[in-house]
């Protein structure tokens, strides 16, 4: 059974259906899950917040780092590019992004990453949803953490339920690959 952490943006003009889509894979392929939603304003020195939604289940907590420690399975719902990691706020805002013309991770999407694959452990797995994650990004999170990192070798629309039913319910959570779900 896979136990999951979905996290989905809090802001944004698409934010009520990445977590419509979470809540579907939640209900429909994700029985044990909980859901978090990330709140960023933008400023380096902050960094995001991140609360649970819609109740937090057994085996998991309120505290986002406590809840991806319980998870073998993480899954990023945003909007995101070639070279960009997930997008959570209305202008595009990306708290975890790349440097140098998208050739490395800045030190803010190490450190993130880095934790999401120590909490996850070895044989978990990674999954950004959102737009031509497979390129650049993804695979630029997959070389710092041992969990397998998956991502999407086209654009998808990772908000509606209908997509995300077929490539994460049908691909991803049935360890099969193809269909533009791709190991990064």
């Amino acid at each position: 059974m896979t136990i999951a952490l979905l996290l989905v943006p809090n802001q944004g003009d698409s934010k009520d259906n990445f977590l419509a889509v979470a809540r579907d894979l939640k209900a429909n392929f994700c029985k044990k899950s909980v859901i978090f939603a990330v709140t960023w304003d933008g400023t380096p020195s902050t960094g995001p917040s991140a609360s649970p939604i819609g109740g937090v289940p057994t085996g998991f907590s309120t505290n986002f780092w406590e809840s991806v420690a319980a998870a073998d399975t993480f899954i990023s719902l945003s909007h995101s590019g070639i070279q960009d990691g997930p997008m959570i706020g209305p202008e595009g805002e990306q708290p975890w992004p790349t440097t140098g013309a998208g050739t490395a991770l800045s030190d803010e999407a190490l450190r993130f990453w880095r934790r999401i694959g120590w909490g996850i452990g070895d044989g978990g797995r990674v999954l950004i949803a959102g737009c031509d994650t497979a390129h650049s990004y993804g695979k630029l999170v997959s070389k710092i953490m041992t969990p397998t990192v998956f991502g999407f070798a086209q654009h998808i629309g990772a908000g509606v339920i209908s997509e995300m039913r077929m490539y994460i319910g049908n691909y991803f959570l049935q360890n099969r690959v193809g269909k533009n779900v791709v190991k990064c």
